[in-house]
């Protein structure tokens, strides 16, 4: 009985090392793709700016070096927790970036600014990585505008 019972308790503990290793592994796989040719990033305030929830700042980036290093700082953020994340301090504030490619495609990333700064990858409304564990993001977006 004790060895039915014993290779239950690895059976889901396999499990376990499989979903926490596909959710790492979702994350390594990379959010954007490497190669784009210009990228949009926008600012949006909070709703304490004026005007609330509008547009702050806006640039065009098309050297391919400033691409490729945010591309990597996005690639190498933590995936997103999992379960309830209470999320005080969102004040509706965020970054969005459009990549663009010479294939014509485009990915499309919202980067909360404030609260859980989660990061939201094509539109999806759940979160796949989390900035508020790397700083130097929020940094570099604002950095290039």
């Amino acid at each position: 009985m004790r060895y039915v019972d014993m290779r239950a308790w690895l059976g889901l503990a396999a499990i376990g090392i499989m979903a926490i290793s596909c959710t790492q592994s979702a994350v390594a796989a990379g959010l954007v793709r490497d190669g784009a040719t210009s990228a949009l990033i926008q600012q949006y305030g909070g709703l304490n700016d004026q005007p609330s929830l509008g547009l702050v700042a806006s640039t065009h980036v098309s050297d391919s070096l400033q691409i490729s290093r945010l591309v990597h700082e996005l690639n190498t953020l933590p995936a997103y927790p999992s379960g309830t994340v209470f999320c005080p301090m969102d004040d509706g504030s965020y970054f969005a970036l459009a990549f663009s490619y010479g294939d014509g495609t485009r990915t499309m990333v919202k980067v909360d600014a404030r609260g859980c700064q989660a990061v939201y990858v094509g539109g999806s409304k759940q979160p796949v990585a989390w900035a508020a564990k790397s700083p130097e993001l929020f940094d570099t977006l604002r950095g290039l505008g």
